[in-house]
C-alpha cells in the first residue's frame, strides 16, 4: 500500500516530534505573553494559528495512521482536531471580538487541562511524574476557568493568567513526549 509520508522504523517517533512542536509553540506563545502582554494580540494570534496548524495536521495523520501503536489514540486524534480547530479560528480572527476571542481560547485551555487530566489518570509508572502531571493538569483547568470568568479580573491579570495557562499547557505537552506509548499506561482488557 502506498503511502504519503515515509514509514518508519519505530512509527511513534514522528508523534513524538510533533507533540514536542505543539509543545515549542505554546512554550513560544506563553514567552510572547510574558515579553510584550497584550501589546499586539492580532499578530501574536495570527503567530500561534501559523504554529498551531502544520503540528495539528500531522498530529491528526499520526494519531489515526497509528492507532495500533498509540494508547488512547481517539483522545489524541480529538486534541489534535481541536488544535485544528483552534489554529483556522486564530488564523482567521479579523471577524471576532477580543473578548470572544478570549472565551473560545479559555475553552480550548480547559479541553487541554481535561485531556492532560485523563492522561495522567491512566499512567501506572513514574509516581512523581504522574502526581506533577495531575497537578499540572488541574492548575491549568482551574486557570481556564478564571478566563472564562474574566470580568472580574483586570487585563494585567487575564495576560498574566493566560500566560500562566499556556506555560502549563507547555509543560504538560513535553510531559506527554515521554508517555506516548503503550507501556506506560494502564490497559483494561
Amino acid at each position: 500500500m502506498k503511502t504519503i509520508c515515509k514509514p518508519y522504523q519505530n512509527p511513534i517517533t514522528p508523534k513524538k516530534w510533533m507533540t514536542a512542536l505543539t509543545g515549542v509553540s505554546y512554550l513560544l506563545i506563553s514567552i510572547i505573553l510574558y515579553t510584550r502582554p497584550f501589546t499586539n494580540v492580532y499578530v501574536m494570534t495570527m503567530f500561534f494559528g501559523i504554529l498551531l496548524l502544520p503540528s495539528a495536521t500531522f498530529d491528526i495523520y499520526f494519531s489515526s495512521d497509528n492507532k495500533d501503536q498509540i494508547f488512547s489514540w481517539g483522545f489524541l486524534l480529538l486534541n489534535a482536531i481541536a488544535d485544528l480547530s483552534m489554529s483556522i479560528v486564530f488564523i482567521s480572527h479579523a471577524y471576532l471580538d477580543d473578548s470572544i476571542l478570549l472565551y473560545i481560547g479559555s475553552f480550548w485551555i480547559l479541553g487541554k487541562g481535561i485531556i492532560t487530566l485523563n492522561f495522567s489518570s491512566l499512567i501506572k509508572k513514574e509516581r512523581l511524574i504522574k502526581y506533577f502531571y495531575i497537578v499540572t493538569s488541574l492548575m491549568t483547568i482551574v486557570l481556564s476557568m478564571l478566563l472564562v470568568i474574566n470580568v472580574l479580573f483586570s487585563e494585567i491579570q487575564i495576560d498574566k493568567i493566560l500566560t500562566l495557562a499556556m506555560l502549563l499547557c507547555a509543560v504538560n505537552k513535553f510531559i506527554s513526549v515521554f508517555f506516548i506509548d503503550k507501556e506506560h499506561y494502564k490497559v483494561y482488557s
